[in-house]
C-alpha cells in the first residue's frame, strides 16, 4: 500500500511537469498579446539603433528617389533629409505612429493564411515634413508624398503559419494549465508516502521543464530568423523576438534554478532516525 502510493505520486509529478510545459508558453503568449504589453514591447523595439537605422535608411531613400525627378540630385536630398528623418524617428512623438505599425505586424502574425510578414512606417513623411524647417520645395513635397516605409519583412512557410495562428487560439489555457500543474503537484505531496523523496522530484521536474523550454525557444528562434535576409532584417527580426519572446527564456531559466534549489535543499535534509529507548537495568 505504502509502495503504491508512492508510485502514484511520482506517476503525478511527471503528470505536473507535461502540463507546466504546455502551459508556461501559452501564459506567457496570452501576457504579451495584451494591448498594453504589446505597445510597452513595440516602444521598447524602437529604442533599439538597428531599428531605428532601418527606418531612417528606408525613408531617406524613399524621399530621395521621390524627389529625383524634380532635379535636386538624390544624393544631395538624402544628405539634406537624413538628419531630419533620424531626429523625427527618435522622438516621442513619432511612438504613436510606430506602435499603429507594430499592431499592424502583429495581425499578419496571427493571420493563419499570411505567409510574407512585413514591418512597415505609415505618415512617415507627414511627420518628417512638419519638421522639415527651410528645405527646398522639392524636398519638402516629398517628405509629405512619402507613403509606407518598409522596416523589415520575412517568409515564413505555411505550416509555420497556421502552427503560430493555432497556438495563439489557445493562449487562454494557459492560466488553466498552470493551475493544474499546481494542484496536481500538491496532490502528489499529499498522497506521498515518502514525501521528501517526491519534493526533490518535483525540483528534478522544474529543472527538467527550464531546461526544456529555453531549448524550445531558442530552435523556435532560429527556424523564425531563418526566414529572414541576412543582415539588418535578421537584426530587426531578433531584436523583435527577443523583446516579445525573450521573457519566456528568463522563465524557463528561473524555474530550472528554483528546480535545483528545492532538489538540491530537500535530498540535503536528510529523515531524521528513530530514537532508540534503553530499558533500565533494575538493580538486583
Amino acid at each position: 500500500m505504502r509502495s503504491g502510493r508512492q508510485r502514484l505520486a511520482a506517476l503525478l509529478v511527471v503528470v505536473a511537469a507535461v502540463l507546466a510545459l504546455a502551459a508556461l508558453p501559452l501564459d506567457h503568449l496570452r501576457r504579451t498579446a495584451q494591448a498594453r504589453a504589446t505597445a510597452d514591447h513595440a516602444s521598447a523595439v524602437l529604442r533599439e539603433p538597428v531599428v531605428q537605422d532601418a527606418i531612417v535608411d528606408g525613408a531617406s531613400d524613399a524621399i530621395a528617389g521621390a524627389i529625383a525627378a524634380a532635379g535636386l540630385p538624390p544624393d544631395e536630398a538624402r544628405a539634406q533629409t537624413e538628419p531630419i528623418t533620424r531626429r523625427v524617428v527618435a522622438s516621442r512623438a513619432f511612438e504613436r505612429t510606430w506602435r499603429s505599425s507594430v499592431r499592424a505586424a502583429r495581425a499578419q502574425v496571427l493571420d493563419g493564411d499570411r505567409r510574407r510578414i512585413s514591418l512597415t512606417v505609415d505618415d512617415l513623411g507627414v511627420a518628417a515634413a512638419r519638421a522639415s524647417g527651410d528645405l527646398p520645395a522639392p524636398v519638402v513635397a516629398a517628405l509629405r508624398g512619402v507613403g509606407d516605409v518598409r522596416v523589415a519583412s520575412f517568409e515564413r512557410s505555411r505550416a509555420q503559419a497556421r502552427t503560430t495562428a493555432d497556438v495563439y487560439a489557445l493562449r487562454t489555457l494557459g492560466p488553466v494549465g498552470l493551475g493544474a500543474a499546481a494542484a496536481v503537484a500538491l496532490l502528489a505531496l499529499l498522497l506521498a508516502a515518502d514525501r521528501r523523496r517526491i519534493v526533490v522530484g518535483l525540483g528534478a521536474a522544474a529543472l527538467v521543464v527550464g531546461l526544456l523550454l529555453v531549448g524550445i525557444e531558442l530552435l523556435a528562434r532560429t527556424l523564425a530568423l531563418g526566414g529572414a535576409a541576412p543582415g539588418a532584417e535578421r537584426d530587426i527580426a531578433a531584436a523583435v523576438w527577443d523583446e516579445v519572446l525573450g521573457g519566456l527564456r528568463t522563465v524557463a531559466l528561473v524555474l530550472a534554478a528554483v528546480g535545483v534549489a528545492v532538489a538540491v535543499g530537500a535530498a540535503a535534509l536528510r529523515p531524521a532516525r528513530p530514537v532508540r529507548r534503553t530499558r533500565a537495568v533494575r538493580p538486583r
